[in-house]
């Protein structure tokens, strides 16, 4: 999504920080990621898996794939009330948006930038095994 940034300031309600698609402004960033199309049922399941009213606000984006064709998209991002710009991720949750990032062929370059972002240890140590069993 042109002139975003990917942030990892979204404050979760574990203290960590989440990604956010960050608008910028600047034409020079921006942030890669997947379309997906969902049955207009499912939206509601979406929503809860993705925090909706809960740290994140729906957003109407228009995303251009690599053949310069534009979709009209709906993205979450942070609310204000919840960024916080000292956060950084839990590495289970990381892995999984490098693992995301990997598996639908992101440019390289990109999959590098995320997995050079520092993540700060999870204290909760059940937490971290759920989820770090869940990673590719």
């Amino acid at each position: 999504m042109a002139r975003h940034t990917l942030l990892w300031h979204k404050r979760s309600y574990d203290g960590s920080g989440k990604a956010d698609c960050f608008y910028t402004g600047n034409q020079e960033q921006e942030v890669f990621g997947v379309v997906f199309e969902i049955d207009d049922e499912e939206k509601c399941w979406l929503d809860s898996a993705e925090g909706l009213g809960k740290g994140y606000e729906e957003k109407k984006a228009y995303i251009a794939n690599t053949a310069g064709e534009t979709w009209e998209a709906y993205v979450y991002v942070a609310s204000k009330s919840h960024i916080e710009d000292l956060l950084s991720p839990y590495p289970w949750y990381k892995r999984f948006v490098v693992e995301g990032a990997k598996a639908h062929n992101l440019p390289s370059w990109y999959i590098a930038n995320l997995e050079a972002v520092v993540a700060t240890e999870d204290s909760d140590v059940k937490r971290a095994a759920k989820y770090s069993k869940f990673a590719c």
